[in-house]
C-alpha cells in the first residue's frame, strides 16, 4: 500500500524529533533476538538524509504521546557511519540492488503492530510519513521512501524470491498511526 503524507509540523513527531536531540532521548533499536519474528528492510534515495524512527510494540495497534517509548532504526543517506542500522545488511532477497547509505534491515516483532515514522528535511521542505501494520511470522517486509512530486511515499511490501532468483514484491495493507485513547 501507498501511504502518502503532505502533512508537516501537525503531529506528535515533530516533537519525537525536536525533543529527542535535547533533554529527553530516544534509545537506538534493539532487533530482537528470540520469539516470533519478521524482518524488514528500509530503503530510499542514497542523497537526502532520512530519519527512521520504528515503536515496535503499541499496544491495541495505537501509540501512547510519551517521546521515550520510539526508537531510533536509522538515519539514512548521506555519510557513513550514521546512527543506527545504516548499512546493515541481514541477507534479505534483493539487498544487494542498494548502496550502503541508503538501506537498513534488521529482525522485528512479528504478530503485533509495528509502528514507523519517516522524516526528510530538505532546504525548503520537511516531509514525514507515519504508519502501522502487523508483521506476520518468517515474512520479510521493504519499506521503501520516496519524494515524489513534493509528497512523500512509504510503499511497504512483501519480498518473496521465486525458484529463478527474481524477488517478487507484493504490497502489503498499512494504515496512520493511532493514539490511544486516554
Amino acid at each position: 500500500m501507498n501511504h502518502v503524507v503532505s502533512r508537516t509540523g501537525r503531529n506528535i513527531f515533530s516533537a519525537i524529533l525536536a525533543l529527542s536531540s535535547t533533554a529527553c532521548s530516544v534509545l537506538t533499536y534493539q532487533p530482537p533476538s528470540t520469539g516470533d519474528m519478521a524482518r524488514i528492510r528500509v530503503v530510499t534515495a542514497e542523497t537526502v538524509e532520512t530519519q527512521v524512527l520504528v515503536l515496535p510494540d503499541a499496544q491495541n495497534g495505537c501509540v501512547t504521546k510519551h517521546m521515550n517509548e520510539w526508537q531510533w532504526f536509522a538515519i539514512l543517506g548521506q555519510h557513513l557511519p550514521r546512527d543506527g542500522l545504516q548499512g546493515v545488511t541481514i541477507g534479505m532477497p534483493g539487498g544487494e540492488a542498494y548502496k550502503p547509505i541508503s538501506v537498513a534491515e534488521a529482525t522485528i516483532p512479528a504478530e503485533k503492530p509495528f509502528s514507523m515514522y519517516l522524516i526528510r528535511a530538505g532546504y525548503n521542505y520537511t516531509c514525514s510519513v507515519d504508519l502501522t501494520f502487523v508483521p506476520r511470522v518468517g515474512i520479510d517486509y521493504e519499506a521503501d521512501y520516496s519524494l515524489v512530486g513534493g509528497l512523500c511515499h512509504v510503499n511497504v511490501a512483501q519480498l518473496k524470491r521465486e525458484a529463478d532468483g527474481a524477488v517478487v514484491r507484493s504490497p502489503v495493507a498499512t494504515s496512520h498511526v493511532e493514539f490511544c485513547k486516554s
